[in-house]
């Protein structure tokens, strides 16, 4: 988490409109993203848009984890994104 924070500073230092949180394979890496990002945000008396994109892995529409695209949002919406994406990472072919 702490990594994220960090992050999350410089961006909002250097000027950043927005958080990104992208590639994302598992809910878990996304919640504690999340987290970190509104920690952050709270700590520096900003808040930003932030926007969330998954990753799905394969040909049945689930990330690493399993979890459907549905899930995927359920367990984010709580953190009231700008957008959710999804990034297809089917492989070569």
């Amino acid at each position: 988490m702490a990594a994220y924070r960090e992050s999350t500073k410089a961006l909002v230092e250097g000027g950043a409109d927005l958080i990104l949180i992208e590639t994302v394979f598992d809910t878990l890496n996304a919640k504690a993203a999340v987290f970190a990002v509104k920690t952050e945000f709270e700590a520096l008396g900003v808040e930003l848009p932030i926007m969330i994109s998954g990753t799905i892995t394969d040909a049945s529409g689930r990330t690493l984890s399993g979890q459907t695209t549905e899930a995927f949002y359920n367990s984010l919406r709580h953190a009231e994104a700008l957008t959710f994406g999804l990034k297809l990472c089917a492989g070569a072919r």
